[in-house]
């Protein structure tokens, strides 16, 4: 292997001590759709795409691994791959070992009306809200995961709720706290609030190529300015021993 394929993005004199808070709330998500989900709504959901992540046991995030990888990040690589050079070796991380992994369906280029994972919004805003908004969100498409969980929280008192909608709406939530997490205060793209309205066109939708590419910017990005961020700081402060970033 060429030595320039495996130059690194930062030198290994520029690396330096993380600590890492995790957005994506796999367990907590997990947790909160089985205590909210009745049986025969389970069993539904787990049929979704997405449903058989729900089961998978709980995995303790290692904060060590990701600071190796993130450090060893080659510096040219295709900008939908992640390519990392460790001793010596050239590993690359691809869409197909992501699904493998994940068990997600494999999809095409995101559809026109669902948004992407930069959180810009697609499609026109006059577009009709939906019956979900209208009947649980005020008419608005303007929400956040907060929101979303509170509502659902009311919606678990009720005698009368729709079977479908709280599908509809659990599936909108565990995407959003674990496809595409990011802080919980993010506003949910109003085009996915439009989307889940049709179950079926929300299933369509590639939130497995949407949870990797996000997965991707987001490492790519995660050290940019972080050596000398770090140099700053223990300039100004001798005690400063860790820098403090957040995964998506």
């Amino acid at each position: 292997m060429a030595e320039r394929a495996l130059k690194l993005r930062i030198s290994s004199h520029d690396y330096f001590l993380a600590q890492y808070s995790v957005c994506s709330n796999f367990r907590n998500a997990a947790k909160w759709v089985q205590s909210s989900l009745s049986a025969t709504e389970m069993e539904i959901f787990r049929a979704l795409p997405w449903g058989h992540l729900i089961d998978i046991s709980p995995t303790q995030f290692s904060g060590q691994v990701f600071q190796m990888l993130a450090l060893h990040l080659v510096q040219e690589q295709p900008d939908e791959e992640l390519w990392f050079a460790i001793g010596g070796t050239l590993y690359k991380f691809t869409y197909v070992d992501f699904c493998r992994i994940s068990g997600l369906p494999a999809g095409a280029e995101p559809l026109a009306g669902a948004g992407d994972v930069s959180g810009q919004e697609s499609g026109d805003e006059a577009e009709p809200v939906g019956t979900i908004a209208k009947k649980y969100l005020g008419g608005s498409v303007d929400i956040t995961h907060i929101n979303l969980k509170n509502i659902f929280e009311k919606l678990k008192l009720s005698k009368r709720r729709d079977q479908m909608d709280v599908i509809k709406l659990a599936s909108l939530f565990y995407i959003k706290c674990v496809l595409l997490a990011k802080d919980n205060t993010t506003r949910i793209n109003a085009s996915s609030v439009r989307l889940v309205n049709d179950l079926e066109e929300f299933k369509k939708c590639p939130w497995s190529l949407r949870s990797y590419k996000l997965l991707v910017s987001h490492m790519k990005g995660l050290m940019d300015g972080q050596p000398q961020k770090f140099k700053d700081r223990k300039e100004n402060n001798p005690n400063y021993r860790n820098a403090k970033l957040s995964v998506y």
